[in-house]
């Protein structure tokens, strides 16, 4: 997971509540919200890959998904 540092910044009370809701979580819960957002995130990258590319069919856009995944993985490696 990539966590964005954010030296001597205070923690603002939004964000310390998204915290200890996640800390209050069970480990079921957490895997199911942790699958929710992969699946918005999917969704979110779909819909710009076909809006990018409108004459791709599903297996193009497959195919183009997977590789910006990749892209993703990588630019998280080089972190």
């Amino acid at each position: 997971m990539c966590m964005i540092e954010k030296p001597n910044v205070p923690m603002d009370s939004i964000e310390r509540d998204k915290i200890l809701n996640a800390r209050a979580m069970s480990p079921d819960r957490k895997l199911r919200a942790g699958l929710e957002l992969f699946d918005l995130n999917r969704a979110l990258i779909l819909a710009a890959l076909k809006s990018q590319h409108p004459q791709a069919d599903a297996t193009e856009l497959s195919s183009l998904f997977l590789k910006r995944l990749a892209k993703v993985r990588e630019l998280e490696a080089d972190q």
